[in-house]
């Protein structure tokens, strides 16, 4: 047990510093999310996990019961959901500003995409969820990146940046606006299978020549080449005057060895 103490503090040790936050204006935040579900969590359980790199983790998980799919295109009634972090067997590992499940919660999730084990994770761990709270006979949001966006954060052991302009992140959002604000940017972006198709189109193609031409370097030109200065001059001779003068040499020699003999 003593040993189980041991790592799990160096695992919180591990952890501590990494929990820094970039705050962006939340319709980013919305966009980039690829899922948004209502839910109500239930069941939720730690559970040792194998990355895919090999190395294994806690998990908590919890299962989502699904009211309402603001955003993707997750079917059923009901997910898993996971967070990095839980407790098992006495061993901790505690990731700060982790997202919090709860028994019977309902909420709002911002979730990845499937993830290995058919489970979805929530984004950027707190700011991805939601609670809900009543105000004028809306649904109204809280938590969240909203509990981020203050220039003070309750949150005091995080360290954030914020985007230049998060001021709509200081207003109330209910469950309409967030839902208007999704099919406006669905409508605004082209869905993925278009965009890749309009790239394949647009994409510049490349003609490869059957017969490449060579061209050579130009200082290998000037090497090679003898200038029309150089061809002029009195001390310049071609190759058939010199092996005129050879074949005159070597007649001669041959004539005087003949002589001698």
């Amino acid at each position: 047990m003593k040993m189980h103490s041991i790592l799990a503090l160096a695992l919180t040790a591990q952890t501590a510093f990494a929990t820094s936050f970039y705050i962006r204006p939340f319709s980013e935040f919305t966009k980039s999310t690829q899922n948004i579900i209502r839910g109500k969590t239930s069941e939720i359980h730690a559970q040792n996990v194998i990355n895919p790199d090999g190395s294994k983790a806690i998990y908590t998980f919890a299962k989502l019961e699904i009211k309402d799919v603001i955003k993707g295109d997750v079917a059923g009634t009901q997910i898993q959901i996971r967070k990095l972090g839980g407790t098992i067997d006495g061993v901790t590992l505690d990731i700060p500003s982790s997202v919090e499940f709860k028994d019977n919660e309902d909420g709002v999730f911002f979730l990845s995409g499937e993830q290995e084990d058919r489970s979805f994770e929530v984004s950027g761990m707190e700011l991805g969820k939601f609670n809900l709270k009543e105000k004028n006979g809306e649904e109204i949001l809280i938590g969240g990146i909203f509990s981020y966006s203050t220039p003070e954060p309750a949150n005091n052991h995080d360290h954030n940046v914020m985007a230049d302009n998060i001021s709509e992140n200081l207003k109330p959002w209910s469950i309409h606006q967030l839902k208007d604000l999704v099919k406006s940017q669905q409508q605004s972006s082209p869905p993925v299978a278009e965009t890749q198709k309009s790239a394949e189109i647009s994409r510049p193609t490349t003609e490869i020549s059957s017969s490449p031409t060579i061209t050579p370097r130009p200082e290998s030109v000037k090497t090679i080449s003898i200038s029309k200065e150089k061809e002029n001059s009195p001390l310049y001779f071609n190759a058939t005057v010199w092996y005129s003068i050879a074949t005159i040499v070597l007649t001669l020699g041959v004539f005087w060895l003949f002589r001698r003999g």
